[in-house]
């Protein structure tokens, strides 16, 4: 006859190991990396100098702008999800809608990002805003994550786009004296030794 201790301990040992994977089947893996982005991406606009500024770090209502106008814009919901469904009952994403909008010279293009079309999949619940500048209908900013990146995220370098490049926490335009406008990129990554880095680059647009 088993004793009532050793009963005890069987019980709660198999409920235990149970209810472990049940958590692994409803709380997928969600990158280390991800910002916890609010779903409506605040930025501010002047667009008399085809001016605009994105940043992850200022995303707070509380923050304003001298001369800018605030702005937000709803990226989650422009993620799009098909007929097809995983194993546990939820639809697979397909793709985004493009929300459109433009300042001055420069216009925004807004997409919803993820690494993997499955949910329920390794970094399935990590989305995250994707934004695009064009001028005159040339891209003077290829399709950018607006999240942290890691250099040995194999499957977000895969699926998306090489860290850091296809990465960034702030985009910014400024009117130059010149009438040029240029946009500062800033980004944060963990490179491959897993050392948390960032860079600034910078470029020129002309008409």
């Amino acid at each position: 006859m088993i004793s009532t201790k050793k009963f005890i301990t069987s019980f709660f040992s198999s409920l235990f190991f149970s209810c472990s994977a049940l958590c692994i089947s409803f709380f997928p893996f969600q990158s280390a990396f991800s910002e916890d982005i609010s779903d409506n991406l605040l930025y501010f606009c002047n667009a008399k100098k085809s001016e605009i500024s994105i940043d992850l770090a200022e995303q707070s209502r509380t923050v304003t702008k001298p001369d800018f106008i605030k702005k937000t814009i709803n990226w989650a919901k422009l993620l799009q999800l098909g007929p097809e469904k995983n194993g546990g009952g939820q639809p697979l994403k397909t793709g985004s809608k493009i929300a459109v909008r433009q300042y001055g010279m420069i216009q925004i293009r807004t997409e919803s990002g993820f690494v993997n079309d499955n949910p329920q999949g390794e970094s399935g619940a990590w989305d995250f805003p994707v934004i695009e500048l064009r001028v005159a209908e040339k891209t003077v900013l290829q399709r950018t994550a607006l999240d942290t990146c890691s250099a040995n995220d194999k499957r977000a370098n895969i699926y998306f786009g090489t860290c850091p490049g296809n990465w960034a926490q702030s985009i910014e335009t400024k009117m130059l004296a010149d009438g040029r406008v240029e946009v500062e990129v800033k980004r944060k990554f963990d490179d491959s030794d897993g050392q948390t880095k960032g860079t600034r680059e910078t470029q020129m647009i002309t008409d």
